[in-house]
């Protein structure tokens, strides 16, 4: 039997051979650590812990702790960080679990209300034909909206960032408006998750799985814009290299003033100094020349000098 045909026989021993110009290797499509078998294993990965996430779900008071621990994992999937399937399963459950029961009753009241509006307004306004309760109908599906994306997002923003339950929502909606295209996105992907179970009811068995693996590569490009940043405190200014050098250089800026006015007095001084000294010689040159004149030299120079000091005082001040 030639190698060819044996390698057709048995796919996964190793075979190079070339087509054309690209050269293939059967040993490295079939290796475990190859691509189809990454895929498979991936693949099983979800099916297992969509399972796990059906039973996790039946409490109903625990269905926003698991969906968030399905989505520590699918994030992690998606970024090539793996782990134990169950450690991380059950780590990110507890964690999250006060912080998502909260959250999950505080939808369930925003769900109510607005169930009991919008019906309201809906047999108002529509029905009766009342024009204030359009308006409030309308508004009311606005705000249903706003919900319904923020509660999306909930999910994978509490899996993946530490923060208070104000901060989660206020963050999960932020991140819904702000990236709109990609909610888009995540809204065509939960509906399809629907309709599928809709359709065909045993997919339930792993779909949960399956719609936050799909939305886990958007969630994942989102993050990336917050992922760098999230430890910063924006109220924390940190001092750079170059700001460094500002202020050193505006403490210098601050100091030479200083310098220079003290120079200024000196200089004053030593112009005060050179002028005693000039006007003593004048004064011993007239006692020798002019004695009568010497009184009013001096006291002229006397006054001069007075008047000079207080000058330079009102400078220096």
């Amino acid at each position: 039997m030639q190698a060819r045909e044996f390698s057709e026989l048995l796919p996964w021993v190793s075979l190079n051979y070339k087509k054309g110009e690209r050269e293939f290797s059967m040993s490295s499509i079939f290796n475990l650590d190859g691509p189809f078998f990454r895929f498979m294993s991936k693949v099983a990965d979800v099916i297992m812990l969509g399972m796990i996430a059906l039973v996790f779900c039946i409490p109903v008071i625990t269905i926003v702790p698991t969906i968030t621990a399905v989505y520590y994992i699918t994030l992690k999937t998606v970024r090539d960080e793996e782990g134990y399937l169950w450690r991380s399963f059950w780590k990110s459950f507890k964690m999250n679990f006060k912080q998502g029961v909260i959250i999950e009753l505080i939808f369930a009241v925003i769900a109510l209300v607005l169930t009991v509006d919008i019906k309201y307004f809906y047999n108002t306004g529509i029905v009766q034909g009342n024009d204030i309760y359009r308006i409030l109908f309308a508004v009311m599906l606005g705000v249903a909206f706003i919900a319904v994306i923020t509660l999306l997002y909930v999910f994978p923003v509490l899996a993946k960032f530490e923060n208070t339950i104000k901060g989660i929502l206020r963050n999960s909606m932020f991140m819904a408006v702000r990236h709109l295209p990609a909610t888009i996105g995540v809204i065509a992907i939960t509906l399809i998750a629907g309709f599928a179970v809709y359709m065909i009811p045993p997919l339930m068995l792993f779909m949960i799985a399956i719609w936050a693996f799909a939305n886990s590569y958007i969630f994942v490009k989102i993050f990336d814009n917050y992922i760098k940043n999230d430890d910063k405190d924006p109220d924390d200014f940190e001092i750079t290299k170059s700001d460094e050098t500002d202020s050193e250089e505006l403490e210098e800026k601050k100091e030479t003033p200083s310098i220079e006015d003290d120079s200024d007095d000196m200089n004053t001084d030593r112009n005060d100094d050179e002028k005693r000294g000039k006007s003593d010689d004048n004064t011993d040159v007239n006692e020798e020349t002019h004695g009568e004149e010497l009184t009013d030299a001096d006291s002229e120079k006397d006054s001069d000098k007075e008047d000079g000091i207080e000058v330079t005082g009102e400078v220096t001040q």
